[in-house]
């Protein structure tokens, strides 16, 4: 007797990427609308040079346009005129691409005053007249306790300097734009700088803490060298 052999299904093919459930999905891997105007696009190309690794630094590129005029609206009490006078997409991305290059000045401002005050610290506490033995950091738990060197901050202090430049430079050429004669400058400059230093609140305080801890940590440092400097016994330690 002849064996049938079974049909063999066709394996149906699918698309690569659909058998992702949509709760896996992320809006990082979602397709990006484009820009309507090519400044925001040059922006995003040249942003790794100010990029923030801080999630508390505000992204005014990346929220949809209405979120954006909502949030300006909401700065100060007149800012709603403002907001209506916005009413073409090339005034709208002038303003959004303002408010961004200015986030990234005022962030480095912050950058640069924590560093100013790093170094202080460092030549106040002795940090580096004194350093602390590697073996006694270790016996103490300190790992917090490393601290750059002299060399290290000033090439970092150095770094933020010419990035600040960097980015008041742009900040300097996107205000000359041809479109800014269509808008009120003096009273979005007004607004916008107000817009921006309330969103970098959190940023502000993250920065606040971090002084905070870097003087805790060079109190630490401070106290384990002086007691160590005392002489202490196997049984003090």
């Amino acid at each position: 007797m002849k064996q049938i052999k079974p049909v063999k299904r066709k394996r149906e093919t699918r698309p690569t990427g659909i058998t992702t459930s949509l709760s896996q999905m992320s809006i990082s891997n979602l397709p990006k609308r484009r820009q309507r105007s090519t400044t925001l696009d040059n922006i995003v190309e040249h942003n790794d040079v100010v990029e923030s690794p801080s999630n508390n630094k505000p992204k005014y590129l990346k929220v949809p346009d209405q979120v954006f005029k909502q949030m300006l609206s909401k700065s100060m009490a007149d800012a709603e005129s403002i907001v209506q006078s916005l009413e073409t997409p090339e005034k709208l991305q002038f303003t959004r691409a303002y408010a961004h290059l200015l986030n990234n000045v005022f962030y480095l401002k912050l950058e640069q005053e924590f560093w100013t005050h790093y170094n202080a610290v460092c030549i106040s506490e002795a940090i580096w007249s004194t350093p602390m033995m590697t073996d006694i950091a270790k016996e103490n738990n300190l790992y917090r306790l490393t601290f750059k060197t002299k060399v290290q901050l000033d090439k970092h202090r150095q770094l933020i300097v010419t990035r600040l430049q960097d980015a008041e430079n742009k900040l300097d050429l996107h205000k000359q734009q041809p479109i800014n004669r269509l808008i009120d400058m003096n009273k979005l400059s007004m607004i916008i700088t107000a817009f921006v230093r309330q969103g970098q609140h959190k940023l502000s305080k993250e920065f606040e803490r971090k002084k905070l801890i870097l003087q805790f940590d060079a109190n630490d440092h401070r106290l384990v060298k002086t007691f160590y400097n005392l002489k202490p016994t196997e049984n003090q330690v």
